[in-house]
């Protein structure tokens, strides 16, 4: 334990991965309890969820065990299995789990109960974005931040806009038509006012 919470926490990315990837499993499952999950947050930094899964993959004890669930829920995040990282964190409170459980309802495209989650745990700039992804525009209308309102404005404007530049070309189309008729009915009864002389056929020389 003593040897890889060093390791864990001072060895460059070499050696750290050598004594780490390469651990049995009897050394794995050996070593404290919270060494094994900051072992385990080290190598999903780096990149390395798989192996980082078998450091948390058994039970601890106390907040330890709380704190492992939460890694677990991470590696089933990255790997992409939402539904996974939920169950992971079934029974846990906190704002730190409801913001992990929101990510995961992201993930599986529900981003209206993600919006809802982030809110409930004043993660604002969160929650605009599940909005925005659910183009949920009257919500962020209200956004504090300029652009982000500015952007709603426009998307929730084009069909009222749209529906007032018909209005206007279909009246002045009528005005046209209108002012036509108008105009037609003045020729003709000024034509029906107008006698036209005939003319006499020109005489041969």
């Amino acid at each position: 334990t003593d040897l890889m919470d060093l390791v864990a926490r001072k060895a460059d990315e070499p050696t750290f991965l050598t004594h780490t990837i390469g651990a049995s499993s009897a050394a794995r499952f050996a070593i404290d309890d919270t060494v094994g999950n900051a072992v385990a947050s080290r190598l999903i930094n780096l990149g390395f969820p798989d192996q980082a899964d078998a450091f948390v993959a058994p039970m601890a004890l106390g907040e330890a065990e709380r704190a492992r669930k939460l890694i677990r829920a991470e590696i089933a995040l990255i790997i992409e299995k939402p539904r996974q990282a939920e169950l992971e964190l079934l029974g846990e409170t906190g704002d730190d789990v409801m913001a992990m459980i929101a990510r995961a309802r992201s993930m599986a495209g529900e981003h209206n109960a993600a919006q809802n989650i982030f809110a409930q745990i004043n993660a604002q700039e969160d929650a605009e974005r599940q909005a925005f992804l659910d183009g949920d525009w009257d919500t962020l209308q209200g956004s504090a931040d300029p652009v982000i309102a500015a952007v709603a404005e426009r998307q929730t404007a084009p069909a009222a806009a749209a529906d007032e530049e018909v209005n206007q070309v279909l009246a002045r189309n009528s005005a046209m038509i209108e002012d036509s008729q108008v105009m037609r009915a003045e020729i003709e009864a000024l034509l029906s006012g107008v006698s036209i002389p005939e003319i006499a056929p020109a005489s041969d020389p």
